[in-house]
């Protein structure tokens, strides 16, 4: 995956909304999804990043990969642990950077 579309995924997480004065009123919380191949997590897992509305900072956790019971197409689910937390979008683009180049 290029840096760019983790930037545009991150960018999206998150997305200030404002009012008519520029006033930041909330986030329009938008999880990024990104696919692992991690041998310790069911079907290799996804690295979700969120952003906490409070504090601003991005939250990476990584779940198993979970097949949905009708469609059978992969989704984050069942056994999750947060891997890491920055308030920094820079150092967020680089660590999912990191979580994705890891060695399976």
């Amino acid at each position: 995956m290029q840096t760019a579309e983790i930037r545009e995924l991150l960018a999206a997480t998150g997305q200030e909304i404002c009012d008519a004065d520029g006033r930041v009123i909330g986030y329009a919380a938008q999880p990024a999804r990104f696919k692992l191949n991690r041998p310790h997590l069911a079907r290799g897992g996804f690295l979700v990043v969120v952003r906490d509305e409070a504090t601003g900072e991005y939250i990476g956790t990584e779940f198993d990969a979970l097949p949905h019971p009708r469609t059978a197409k992969l989704y984050p689910a069942g056994h999750s642990e947060q891997v890491w937390r920055t308030a920094d979008f820079e150092e967020a683009v680089r660590l999912v950077q990191e979580s994705l180049s890891q060695p399976e």
